[in-house]
């Protein structure tokens, strides 16, 4: 089993702070993954694209490496000012983008005083090579 870290910062001053969230997540959840499958070459590849884009890239370069996801663990640190069930709804996207099972994708939120003002995502992945067929 391999795991992979990575951090993204979220643009406090956006006006749409619930997208720049989202493409956030979807930024760290893709660092994450290809830290833990050693693909940190690819990183410029997946620069340019959507969030959404970035999710499908990165599924299919684990699958053509043999990679199924085991578990993706999401930290949000920072006073995020979001609706409730937000982030619960990215959690349930980025799941399906990915093919892995909702309880498998967790999200959690904390409010750190020393944080005050910036908003950080930390996420943890896990990953396996696939079982042989």
């Amino acid at each position: 089993m391999r795991a992979g870290i990575g951090l993204a910062y979220v643009n406090q001053n956006s006006r749409d702070l619930s997208s720049t969230t989202f493409a956030a997540l979807c930024s760290a959840v893709v660092d994450a993954l290809l830290g833990a499958a050693g693909l940190n070459d690819l990183r410029p590849e997946f620069s340019i694209l959507s969030p959404v884009d970035k999710l499908k890239q990165i599924e299919l370069k684990l699958y053509y490496h043999n990679y199924s996801i085991v578990n993706i663990d999401c930290t949000f640190e920072g006073d995020l000012e979001l609706k409730p069930g937000v982030l619960k709804d990215f959690a349930q996207q980025i799941a399906d983008l990915l093919f892995i099972s909702p309880q498998n994708f967790t999200v959690k939120n904390y409010w750190t005083e020393s944080l005050s003002g910036i908003k950080r995502i930390q996420v943890i992945a896990m990953i396996q090579k696939s079982e042989e067929i």
